[in-house]
């Protein structure tokens, strides 16, 4: 995760454009696997498994979700999940939508690093 994010910002710095490729599914499997540490290190708890729905930079669907059912499931693009997690985009930036209880929070605390 963090070798993608910093390669992107030096590809902006030298205004390289960089396509997104499947490998970011590692970064999204990451980001969610997270998610419970990162609503923790908040003080917060999540009111359910949180479930992706996500469309891969070659159009392919990737779904990340435990055996429970989700209560919060965010919908959209995996690049601009990544590039939430990263804090490289804000959510108002993307065209990510989230359902459910945690949904705002999920996409405020979303990371691919600790903090």
């Amino acid at each position: 995760a963090e070798s993608w994010i910093h390669t992107g910002d030096i590809a902006i710095a030298l205004d390289v454009e960089l396509a997104p490729t499947n490998r970011l599914r590692h970064v999204t499997r990451l980001a969610w696997r997270t998610l419970p540490y990162a609503f923790a290190n908040a003080g917060l708890a999540l009111a359910g498994p949180v479930a992706l729905d996500l469309v891969g930079p070659d159009g392919d669907r990737w779904h990340f979700a435990s055996d429970a059912p989700a209560t919060t499931t965010i919908r959209g693009s995996a690049s601009e999940f990544c590039a939430v997690a990263a804090r490289r985009l804000t959510p108002p930036q993307t065209s990510l939508l989230g359902e459910g209880p945690d949904a705002t929070m999920v996409l405020h605390l979303v990371r691919t690093y600790a903090q």
